[in-house]
């Protein structure tokens, strides 16, 4: 364990000659960077000595270690090298390691490197490494990340004798072991719908490669995280995590859509045994799934990432994490490991290792003897309350150089530190005597099963995949069309209590599961400890490539003002937790954004507010600084839209008047609009219009407004008004020509072009009639906001003609009682009710939805009120009524989306159109345009601001 002057991390152990082991890890100092440390342990398991590897701290991303035929220890890793990831090495001569060489070049990526001792004497490499395109085309530079294998000849990489490449998207997370006189390799491959574990054995000095062998073979999972282990005799055991979510990709918020089934939803730890090239799965108890390692009981969406060992006996050992968490509101979450070992009856009982909670990083696992050893990095998460984890608690020396980067410390877990844990035969009894003997099974093939994927079954499309981009051309300017996401969390996020998959994880979906072209990790700065900022930072540049591009970003969270995502033009500084700078109740009341906008410089931040009409989370549009919020969110995966009332897919939680995404222009701030995630698996799109794929040229676009959202890739639209692309202003001498392109992947059913809040033009919804209904909201401001009522006090509603409506997403009409008050409706009648003594409603709480024409009469009684308006004059300007000399108010909000029919659709899937508006007055106004395909995806374009002479 640390004592909290530096943050330990990412331990690899490999087995030393003489029953001890070597350990290795990260050591990082705030203000300085990593170093690698090499602990030599002893067979029971204690420090015998220890040695730094480089004097020069550097950024440095998960070390693994080798001896080599001599039993001399080599050490391997991914290092930022002249601006891009190439792969590193030492080796331990005597008492201290030689100076760093690198070795591999070019513009990369080259990361994730493991290492094994081959037959021949010499250790072999195997590791990610981007490969161009060979037929790029214009506008396109999507190549693919493969695996590269090659031997360490003396001080340098032998030549690459493979290319493990199943396509042209992703082949990830390399392991590689010797056996039976063959080099084997295996990895994590993306197929097109799902990740699949694939192997691939030979012998480097005269066989060619066979065809890689399926292990996994389940169309229905993403299979990840390999780690593998061969006998001496060329049987080989792989483990892996099976990650089944029907719903990941989904844009429909889970609220709005049916619940997904058990049998489609889980996540599982699962081994197999590969002999002669046929898998074979040891039989699982009632209840898992044949090959599942039984004894965890939940995981994260992360998966266990195991690590397997094969002990002195020919055993094979594993180790991998679980998800811990407590219940309660204040609940705490964290990843123990547990060890198993295969024996005569299968995997033996789990066996927790003490004080091994952490963040869900993969653990290490080393034969030692008969036995194994393992270790992993730890903190206190778990055994400190929730007050302790604040940043103010970490070493004054960390504080302190955190602060001259500009980081705020809002978290700290404890000092981060390694494990290290001995587990002998005895206490991983052979088996849990649930088979007898341990009995195998043929691996089923489920290959034919098709994991959602939000391209449907279009992935050959190039502008899906990325292969090609549309582009949009003004005179000489030429913009490519990019896809990405600007908001989406981790693990570190805690507020999801542990379920959500590790960076690296999302880094890996976003570019092959979603097929973004970049994408910001928005973790709550809140909620960021010190190693795992320096962590976020280097992912930065770590999943950088020619075709991928990550961007910084934090999320700013506060109760009183909202949440905003930081977008920034480099690296993850400033990081400004808003909570740690209010330390006093004082403070905390006269505290304002500008303590968040003060740490920002425009030439470099933006800050995107979302969910922002949420009624736990409202934007005061009136209070953001222009300066640097330049976009909104109209719509994310997780929650739903908030474009405006009564908009389609509105998130359940929008009841926030003033602060839907219309709302920031009626405010005075001129904003594009985005969509994203936020939590969970879902997806939608952040769309820029940027003349390059690489971090300045999208913070460029983003910071000018060139941007749509979209809930699905490849519906695009594209809006001019005269010569402004979207996000832009313009100054019309004559009426302005308005101009919509869509481009969608299904037919579409509508457009619409939006001027100042309301629907202008429609394409595909019947024109309004004088006898046509329409959807309005009542939103009741109730009087007594100062003194609470001496006897029950209710407004009574009548309408002639229409209907009173349910709520969205299937919830009932609220009903008045006795403690809360509320709304009710019984035919053409309806009333509003606040109970003798009520303090107050929550924002939004009382309103209600209704379907009648304008000219519909609507009456009003209450105590000192007898009136009658039209809900034409009501949609004009909101009734104000006295009672017991208090004011009380209700205002009409006309939903327009109530036309929208998606049974019905234009027949096509591209649409091109012009309007003049002759009808513009002059002054300032503003459009945009948005496309509905008729599965109900989304397209909005960001507004166009125009000033009319």
């Amino acid at each position: 364990m640390s004592d909290g002057s530096r943050e330990r991390g990412s331990p690899f152990l490999v087995a030393a000659k003489d029953g001890g082991a070597w350990l290795s890890c990260l050591e990082w100092e705030a203000g300085a960077g990593d170093r690698i440390v090499v602990r030599e342990l002893d067979p029971r398991g204690a420090v015998a000595r220890t040695i730094v590897v480089q004097a020069a701290p550097a950024e440095i991303v998960r070390p693994v270690a080798a001896l080599d035929g001599s039993g001399r220890l080599h050490l391997f890793w991914t290092e930022l090298v002249d601006g891009a990831p190439q792969l590193r090495f030492a080796r331990l001569e005597g008492e201290s390691f030689t100076a760093p060489r690198t070795l591999t070049t070019g513009p990369g990526p080259n990361r994730n490197v493991e290492a094994a001792l081959h037959s021949d004497g010499r250790i072999w490499l195997a590791w990610e490494s981007f490969v161009a395109p060979a037929d790029a085309r214009a506008g396109s530079s999507r190549g693919s990340i493969d695996v590269a294998v090659a031997p360490l000849d003396g001080d340098a990489l032998g030549t690459p004798r493979m290319n493990f490449d199943t396509g042209r998207r992703s082949d990830v997370d390399p392991v590689v072991a010797s056996g039976g006189g063959k080099l084997h390799v295996a990895w994590s491959a993306f197929a097109g719908h799902d990740y699949e574990i694939f192997l691939q054995s030979f012998d480097p000095k005269s066989e060619k490669p066979a065809t890689p062998l399926d292990v996994s073979a389940d169309g229905s999972s993403d299979d990840l995280h390999p780690s593998l282990v061969a006998t001496p005799d060329g049987d080989l055991w792989v483990a892996w995590d099976r990650i089944e979510d029907s719903t990941r990709g989904w844009s429909l918020p889970e609220t709005l859509r049916p619940p997904p089934r058990s049998e489609q939803h889980g996540v599982y730890v699962m081994a197999a045994r590969v002999r002669a090239r046929k898998v074979e799965m040891p039989a699982a108890p009632d209840g898992w799934p044949s090959g599942a390692v039984a004894g965890s009981p939940r995981f994260s969406w992360m998966g266990g990432v195991p690590r397997l060992a094969l002990g002195g006996d020919g055993r094979p050992w594993i180790a991998y994490r679980y998800l811990f968490r407590t219940e309660g509101r204040n609940s705490k979450s964290g990843e123990p490991v547990l060890v198993q070992r295969f024996g005569d009856a299968g995997w033996s009982p789990p066996l927790e290792i003490d004080e091994s909670v952490s963040h869900a990083e993969e653990p290490a696992l080393a034969p030692s003897g008969a036995g194994a050893v393992c270790a992993g990095q730890q903190d206190r998460r778990l055994e400190i309350g929730s007050a302790m984890w604040n940043g103010s608690n970490a070493p004054a020396a960390m504080r302190a150089a955190l602060v001259q980067l500009d980081v705020d410390l809002g978290t700290w877990f404890g000092p981060t530190g390694i494990f290290v844990a001995c587990v002998a035969p005895e206490l991983a009894p052979p088996g849990d005597g649930t088979t007898s003997p341990a009995a195998f099974v043929e691996r089923p093939d489920h290959r034919a099963q098709r994991h959602f994927h939000p391209a449907g079954e279009q992935l050959d499309d190039p502008i899906l995949t990325g292969e090609q981009h549309l582009q949009v051309r003004r005179g000489e300017q030429l913009f490519h069309v990019y896809w990405g996401d600007l908001h989406r969390h981790s693990a570190i996020s805690r507020c999801s209590r542990g379920f959500e998959p590790m960076p690296t994880q999302r880094y890996e979906f976003g570019r092959d599961v979603h097929l973004y072209d970049f994408m910001a990790m928005t973790d709550h700065a809140g909620q960021i400890d010190p190693f795992s900022w320096w962590q976020l930072d280097k992912m930065c540049w770590l999943f950088k490539s020619p075709d991928f591009c990550p961007l910084a970003g934090f999320e700013c969270s506060t109760r009183r003002f909202g949440h905003q995502n930081v977008i920034l033009d480099g690296r993850i500084t400033p990081l400004v937790a808003f909570s740690t700078q209010m330390d006093s109740p004082q403070k905390m009341r006269e505290a304002g954004l500008e303590l968040l906008y003060g740490r920002l410089t425009p030439d470099r931040a933006i800050a995107i507010p979302h969910t922002s009409a949420d009624t736990g989370r409202r934007v005061p549009f009136d209070q953001c600084d222009p300066k640097f919020v330049k976009l909104v969110e109209v719509y994310q995966a997780l929650r739903g839209g908030c474009e405006f009332e009564g908009c389609l897919r509105q998130s359940l939680l929008a009841n926030a008047f003033g602060s839907f995404a219309q709302d920031a222009m009626d405010e005075g701030l001129k904003v594009g609009f985005v969509a994203s995630t936020d939590h969970g698996n879902g997806a939608a799109y952040a769309g820029v219009l940027a003349e390059r794929l690489d971090p300045h040229s999208l913070f460029t676009a983003l910071k000018e407004r060139r941007t749509f959202g979209s809930t699905t890739k490849g519906l695009f639209v594209d809006l001019r008004v005269d010569t402004a692309l979207m996000g832009e202003e313009v100054a019309c001498a004559s009426p302005p020509k308005i101009h919509v392109k869509a481009i969608a992947r299904a037919e579409i059913a509508e457009v619409v072009v939006f001027r100042d809040g309301r629907p202008w033009r429609a394409i595909g919804r019947p024109p309004p009639t004088g006898d046509s209904a329409i959807g309005i909201t009542l939103v009741f401001d109730p009087p007594f906001q100062t003194q609470p009522p001496r006897n029950p006090w209710k407004l009574e509603l009548a309408l002639d003609g229409g209907e009173w409506l349910a709520w969205p997403g299937g919830r009932k009409l609220p009903l008045p009682n006795d403690e809360k008050g509320g709304f009710a409706a019984d035919g053409k009648a309806a009333r509003f009710l606040i109970p003798a003594g009520f303090t107050g409603f929550g924002l939004g709480e009382l309103r209600v939805r209704l379907r009648s024409r304008r000219d519909a009469k609507l009456s009003l009684q209450s105590m000192g009120t007898n009136k009658v308006v039209t809900l034409d004059e009501l949609l004009a300007e909101p009734f104000a009524g006295r009672s017991f000399g208090q004011t009380f108010t209700l205002t009409a909000h006309e939903r327009f989306d109530e036309p929208v029919d998606l049974t019905k659709g234009l027949g096509v899937r591209d649409l091109d159109h012009e309007w003049t508006d002759d009808e513009l007055p002059p002054g300032s106004a503003w459009y945009y345009a948005r496309v509905v395909q008729r599965d109900g995806e989304i397209c909005w374009s960001s507004p166009v601001f125009v000033s009319r002479r």
